[in-house]
C-alpha cells in the first residue's frame, strides 16, 4: 500500500483550557527564557522578558547575549504577527552569583579577568527567595503569582563533589516531570504585552564570600533566569 501524501491529514486536538482545537502541524514544544541581575543593596523591580540580545540586562550595565534570554522581541511589545504560545510551565532559577571590584560597580560580559562568578549557595538562596515576589503578567492583568521556590527550574547543574566547604543550593531537583505546571496555561499573543515581575518587599543582602582580581569585592551581583516552556508557533 502507498502513501497518498496529497492528501495526509492533520492531527488536531482540543486541549482543556485552551480555547481552540491545536492542530500540531502548525505548533511545536518551545521555551523562551530572561534574565535579569539583582545587586547588594538593591530594592527596585527587575522585569524578565524585556529587553533582547544586544540590549541592556534590567538591573544591569552589561549586555544581554543569546545565553541570557532568546525572545524574538522584548515583552512589553508583545509577540511578533503569526507568533503565538501557551504556556503550560513557568520555572526559575538563580543562574550565578558575581563579585565585581570596587572600581567596577557592574560586571562585565562573563570575562574571567573583570569578575568572579559562582554558583549560588544556600544563604543566597534563602535571602532571594524570601525577598522577591514573582508576578507573571499578560496585557497588565496578573495571571500567576508567587516565589522562587513556587517555579522550580526542574534542572541545572549536579554537583559531586568531595570538598566538604563546597555547597550548591539548586531550585528543585533535576527532573523534568518537576517542574511547575500550570491548570490552565497562559496565552500569550503578538501585540500583547507579557513580563514576569520580580518585585523585592525588602532591600537585598546579598553575601557570598569572593574576591576577584586579588581585589576586595565592591558589590554582590546575582544573574536570576525565568523560562516559560509550552506550544509556540
Amino acid at each position: 500500500m502507498s502513501l497518498d501524501r496529497q492528501n495526509v491529514g492533520t492531527l488536531t486536538v482540543r486541549v482543556p483550557g485552551l480555547p481552540e482545537p491545536i492542530k500540531f502541524a502548525e505548533w511545536r514544544w518551545d521555551r523562551i527564557w530572561a534574565t535579569v541581575s539583582f545587586t547588594d543593596g538593591d530594592s527596585a523591580k527587575r522585569e524578565f522578558f524585556i529587553g533582547t540580545p544586544g540590549q541592556q540586562i534590567p538591573g544591569g550595565d552589561r549586555t544581554l547575549t543569546d545565553i541570557d534570554t532568546n525572545i524574538p522581541r522584548s515583552g512589553d511589545a508583545g509577540l511578533p504577527i503569526d507568533w503565538e504560545m501557551f504556556v503550560f510551565s513557568i520555572r526559575t532559577r538563580i543562574l550565578r552569583v558575581v563579585g565585581t571590584p570596587e572600581d567596577d560597580p557592574q560586571p562585565s560580559n562573563l570575562d574571567p579577568d573583570s569578575l568572579d562568578s559562582d554558583t549560588p549557595n544556600r544563604r543566597m538562596w534563602f535571602e532571594l527567595d524570601r525577598k522577591i515576589s514573582l508576578e507573571m503578567k499578560v496585557n497588565n492583568k496578573t495571571r500567576n503569582q508567587g516565589r522562587f521556590e513556587d517555579y522550580p527550574s526542574a534542572g541545572g547543574l549536579v554537583v559531586v563533589t568531595n570538598n566538604l566547604s563546597e555547597t550548591y543550593c539548586n531550585n528543585g531537583i533535576q527532573s523534568p516531570r518537576d517542574g511547575f505546571a500550570l491548570v490552565i496555561p497562559i496565552h500569550l499573543r503578538p501585540n500583547v504585552s507579557y513580563k514576569m515581575v520580580a518585585q523585592p518587599v525588602e532591600t537585598l543582602a546579598l553575601s557570598q564570600a569572593q574576591i576577584v582580581d586579588d581585589q576586595d569585592v565592591g558589590a554582590i551581583v546575582a544573574h536570576s533566569v525565568s523560562k516559560a516552556i509550552g506550544l509556540s508557533t
